[in-house]
């Protein structure tokens, strides 16, 4: 018997490929439906998501909603709630329905949590990209613990990538969400070691003057990349919270044999494994973080292997086909219940 399952993401544009292609099964049937709204790039928006991107979500999920399939998987949280909101709307047996990447970024009030939990019981599956976030986020929402996943962020295979724009050597550190660097420019104050941050432009100028510092930001995705990929070392500060932050940056560096410095908390201890496939640092401690950065910095063999050593996790560990096994696995979780 054949399942129709009928996928939402803001990034699906026509012929695009995502980890339903690497889920290689013959009995579901995957549709993915174009998103044609333009959103705000994401450096040019404010940490709360604007009226008319919910509204550019609600008309896509209606649009969806309107094919009849066996279940739904949406990307990201907003997605997530559009679609849970507009369910109880279809006149026909509802689809089930999987929140994929249901990262939060962080959590309000537990009264906004309880009235969001209202909405989001109707989601039969969400999938998280850190473990603990399992039990932090069914707590913040008021909803069973066994509704929630861990599965690995997955970052496919990077195609080649022009050269770096930046000569010479370098570290990177890049990302807005939920960055420290403030303790990155402490690290690195006085090392001489030419550190390439690239962030929103108002992360940047409440940086203080920091001579090892270039900041960058409004760049795309490929320069991002081919930046990354031309570095030295890959630092990915966070400030310690609740939610995962950076798995972004740091499993693209893996991918790309690149050997990642993070601070040690939600999110990092799920993919890192410290001395082995990079190094973790303690939270706001400037100084174990320049440690870690000048003995990575000074020791090139040490350097490679760790890096080979993420690269080879990565590939295991993060990648589409991984990601399609574990798709498949929670189609058949909801379906069978």
């Amino acid at each position: 018997m054949t399942r129709r399952v009928t996928l939402l993401a803001p990034f699906f544009i026509p012929g695009c490929a995502w980890i339903d292609d690497f889920c290689l099964r013959a009995d579901f049937e995957f549709r993915k439906v174009p998103f044609t709204d333009r959103l705000v790039p994401w450096h040019g928006r404010g940490r709360l998501t604007p009226a008319s991107e919910w509204f550019a979500y609600l008309r896509y999920a209606r649009r969806a909603l309107e094919e009849p399939s066996d279940c739904v998987v949406t990307s990201f949280p907003q997605l997530a709630f559009a679609a849970a909101a507009l369910l109880p709307l279809r006149t026909r047996q509802p689809p089930r329905l999987i929140a994929w990447n249901f990262n939060l970024g962080s959590l309000a009030s537990r009264v906004k949590g309880w009235a969001a939990g209202r909405v989001l019981e109707r989601v039969d599956r969400f999938v998280v990209h850190a473990r603990s976030e399992a039990a932090d986020y069914a707590a913040w929402l008021g909803l069973d613990r066994s509704r929630f996943r861990f599965v690995p962020l997955q970052r496919g295979r990077l195609g080649p990538l022009p050269p770096s724009p930046i000569a010479g050597s370098y570290i990177v550190s890049m990302g807005s969400a939920n960055r420290d660097y403030r303790t990155l420019a402490e690290a690195v104050r006085g090392t001489g070691i030419r550190t390439v941050v690239i962030a929103k432009r108002d992360l940047l100028q409440a940086l203080p003057p920091t001579p090892e510092i270039v900041g960058l930001h409004g760049l795309g995705q490929d320069e991002c990349n081919s930046i990354l990929a031309g570095a030295a070392l890959n630092v990915v500060p966070i400030r310690d919270g609740r939610t995962a932050s950076g798995q972004v940056t740091f499993t693209t560096a893996m991918r790309l044999g690149v050997a990642t410095v993070a601070t040690r908390c939600v999110g990092t201890v799920d993919y890192i494994v410290d001395g082995e496939t990079g190094l973790l640092v303690p939270s706001g401690d400037a100084l174990s973080m320049r440690g870690a950065i000048e003995i990575l910095w000074r020791d090139e063999t040490r350097r490679r292997q760790l890096a080979e050593a993420g690269r080879r996790h990565a590939d295991a560990e993060f990648s589409d086909e991984a990601a399609g096994r574990h798709l498949a696995k929670a189609i058949d979780e909801v379906l069978a219940a």
